[in-house]
């Protein structure tokens, strides 16, 4: 999933995503300002789960 967050472009992978073929296709683009990995807190992960209704 691609957003944009206060004018950052803002990708959500799955944890086995090469995070390096990421870099290296946006380096492809263009310059790259700031890259890093940013793992969710535990109330946006709770968030998630029950907006997708996935609550049991």
């Amino acid at each position: 999933m691609v957003s944009e967050e206060d004018g950052r472009t803002v990708l959500r992978v799955d944890d086995d995503v090469d995070d390096q073929a990421i870099l290296t296709a946006a380096l492809a683009t263009g310059p790259v300002h700031e890259f890093s990995r940013r793992r969710l807190a535990l109330t946006e992960l709770f968030r998630n789960v029950v907006h997708e209704g996935n609550v049991r």
